[in-house]
């Protein structure tokens, strides 16, 4: 396994890094992706060379990908945003540490 990144949060950072990754032989690819399309067009070539897509926490397009692996489904993360927001506007100017 091998870790390679930018610490920029661009596509075309992460473009070179994929496509450096092919070139060098890997079997699969696993990306949390900056932009939600942007990184389709190497993502569908990467495939296309046999190299298996998996993403993370930020997803692309369903085709640009073999899978998907996320903390929970949009229903469930919605609901648990929509309560802790609920919840620190109750708890808003009250001391609970005691």
């Amino acid at each position: 396994m091998d870790y390679q990144g930018s610490p920029n949060a661009a596509v075309a950072d992460q473009v070179s890094v994929i496509n450096n990754a092919v070139a060098s032989g890997v079997d699969a690819i696993c990306v949390s992706s900056v932009d939600a399309t942007g990184l389709d067009s190497a993502l569908k070539e990467a495939t296309a060379a046999g190299v298996s897509v998996v993403t993370w926490d930020s997803d692309v397009s369903d085709t640009a990908r073999t899978l998907m692996v996320s903390q929970g489904t949009p229903d469930i993360l919605g609901k648990m945003l929509v309560d802790m927001g609920a919840d620190s506007l109750t708890k808003r100017g009250k001391d609970i540490s005691r």
